[in-house]
């Protein structure tokens, strides 16, 4: 499985940059459609999202000088960005609208259960030697 850890984050690049042009796409062909729901911090918390998956890119690419540690770290901060990110535009679109306070209750929901083995079990496996 190690083996094939760098492919894993390369097809996860490949698939952001289809992302990523399709809304160049959409920005180019219909503005009119794209620009009025855009907002700053969407714009800004994107850009910062992407770098990280450049940087990714970047560390899976270099192969066998990268440890997956390394990978697993920079793939583990971006997701929670990425997580913060969503939530913060979930909040601010949450106004009278029940869709996103349901989508914004769920993120936080995930985070906790993401969360909790490193809180109810921060020791767990560290003295097994």
């Amino acid at each position: 499985m190690n083996a094939n850890v760098p492919y894993l984050y390369l097809s996860f690049t490949v698939s952001h940059l289809v992302h990523l042009v399709a809304l160049v796409v959409w920005a180019v062909l219909y503005p009119k459609t794209f620009f009025p729901d855009l907002q700053l911090y969407a714009t800004v918390s994107g850009a910062i999202l992407y770098g990280f998956i450049a940087l990714i890119a970047y560390q899976a690419w270099r192969g066998r000088s990268t440890t997956p540690l390394t990978l697993t770290r920079l793939a583990r901060a971006g997701l929670y960005f990425l997580w913060l990110a969503f939530l913060v535009s979930f909040i601010t679109r949450a106004q009278g609208r029940p869709t996103y306070i349901i989508l914004a209750v769920l993120s936080v929901v995930a985070l906790v259960i993401r969360l909790s083995p490193i809180v109810f079990r921060p020791n767990e496996g560290k003295n097994d030697a």
